[in-house]
């Protein structure tokens, strides 16, 4: 009788068969593991469809997340197949304590599931506790752990939960630390750097660099010795990680047994789906932003869509995006003062604010044009080019409320615990779905200090060339969540 033996290993799963596979099956292997993406072709001066795929018909093998899909093709094609485990499973610690949080249920259930599952994707919204089912995690099995993350704002946040939550020694690698321990939290940049490769960011609106400090660099190897010793690797943000760099890191970690990517929101394509699943495994749950609301975890957002160009109607312009997005966001002064009127209105309300853009100029231009209008207000920008101890001065003032007004780029997107934050301005626009969704969930967290019901945020339908195709895309985004208020017209 025809058999299949899957040999299964950390990273790839063997194929080897008592008979010839015919090409059918192979061409139904390679599709049913297959993406697409779009590649920009100079010579046609525009973005391609190419369709790839993780099965490697040369070697016979596949990414051992993808096990599933494999299992069901080779039933569908009435294939008898044997499972042979090839990995080895490391010995756990004893279970550390978890000090100062209480689980919420879908916490408890989460970490579980995943224990269990020993590998896949948890999704959770914003402000559900990603970093905290994480450490519980790491305190259940015990493990030589890497928990990735995409900033070095999110390091050190990472880090100071685990410690306050494990109190055991915990490593930092990144943002100028190189301290490492059998817990280590790390920047992506820095682990590709010591890997001798090219970190690919996907962030199409606004990217920070990490700088790679000396000292680090000069202990590449034992870097490279943690990634590939690690017995379980968690990528936080995973959405946020392009195939590429998602993929090296997960391929060097060869001796992790456990693997986990945590996000906060749903992927930019689709297709990546498959990638994320094939080196980490499949969706383990899936919990957004309104079932967190129902349950009382996260307040109800009320959203308010401004036309700051209503007097001028449509604009069907004949100019370059760049173009269109100076003169009608960065400098349009109608616009920018409507942002200065939403901020009054919010001090009124002793409300604390997030201004969100995707340019630093834009910044620059609301910080001053903030001070220039509104006497004695606190605000501060937040980007790039501020160091790490004067953003974490800045993201401590605004969590103990000592600043009003936080004016952020990419930085104050992804992952940042400001529950102090009451309302939001959308002024920068954008069309990504993933930075829409974790824009609004900045200011849903709960605040114990100011006992806050509900979250005000205020965007902008742009009615000019390309920017109100934006517009449109956020409002659709918001509609997805039941639990979300969309005030269009009032």
């Amino acid at each position: 009788m025809e058999k299949i033996i899957l040999k299964v290993g950390n990273i790839w799963t063997y194929i080897s068969a008592n008979f010839t596979l015919d090409k059918e099956l192979i061409k139904a292997m390679r599709d049913d593991l297959s993406y697409t993406i779009d590649v920009y072709i100079r010579a046609k001066k525009g973005f391609v469809s190419v369709k790839k795929s993780i099965f490697d018909k040369k070697e016979l093998r596949y990414p051992t997340g993808c096990f599933s899909q494999m299992i069901k093709l080779l039933d569908e094609f009435e294939i008898e197949w044997e499972i042979h485990d090839k990995r080895i499973k490391p010995k756990c610690g004893k279970e550390l304590p978890i000090y100062g949080k209480k689980m919420r249920p879908y916490q408890t259930e989460t970490i579980e599931k995943a224990i269990e599952a020993q590998r896949g994707i948890i999704k959770i919204a914003t402000g559900g506790g990603k970093t905290t089912i994480g450490a519980a995690i790491i305190g259940k099995l015990n493990v030589k752990t890497l928990f990735i993350v995409n900033s070095v704002d999110l390091l050190e946040q990472a880090y100071d939960e685990f410690v306050d939550m494990l109190q055991i020694p915990i490593g930092r690698v990144g943002g100028g630390y190189c301290d490492i321990e059998r817990i280590t939290v790390c920047t992506i940049q820095t682990l590709h750097s010591a890997l001798g490769l090219e970190y690919e960011a996907v962030d199409d609106e606004c990217h920070i660099k990490e700088k790679i400090e000396d000292k680090t660099l000069t202990r590449k190897k034992e870097i490279q010795e943690m990634i590939e010793s690690c017995e379980m690797i968690i990528n936080d943000e995973t959405q946020h990680s392009s195939a590429s760099s998602y993929v090296n890191m997960m391929k060097a970690a060869t001796n992790a047994f456990w693997r986990y990517g945590l996000s906060a929101t749903p992927w930019k394509y689709e297709s990546i789906d498959i990638l994320l699943q094939a080196y980490s495994g499949k969706e383990i749950i899936n919990i957004n932003a309104s079932c967190l609301i129902k349950e009382g975890y996260l307040v109800k957002p009320k959203i308010y869509i401004l036309d700051p160009n209503l007097l001028n109607g449509y604009k069907f312009i004949r100019k370059t995006y760049r173009t269109i997005y100076k003169e009608w966001i960065i400098e349009n002064k109608m616009r920018n003062n409507l942002i200065v009127d939403c901020v009054k209105r919010f001090l009124e309300l002793n409300k604390t604010t997030l201004i969100t853009v995707t340019q630093v100029k834009h910044g620059k231009a609301l910080l001053k044009l903030l001070e220039d209008k509104i006497e004695g207000i606190k605000a501060a920008f937040i980007h790039g080019e501020v160091n790490k101890e004067q953003r974490k001065e800045l993201l401590n003032s605004i969590r103990s409320r000592n600043l009003q007004v936080l004016i952020g780029t990419v930085v104050a997107d992804e992952g940042l615990n400001l529950p102090a934050l009451d309302a939001a301005i959308i002024a920068g626009g954008g069309k990504s779905l993933i930075k829409t969704l974790q824009r609004v969930g900045r200011t849903l967290r709960l605040s114990p200090e100011t006992e806050k019901e509900e979250a005000i945020i205020v965007d902008f339908h742009d009615h000019v060339r390309y920017l109100t195709g934006h517009a449109k895309k956020r409002i659709k985004i918001y509609k997805q969540e039941p639990e979300f208020e969309i005030i269009e017209h009032f």
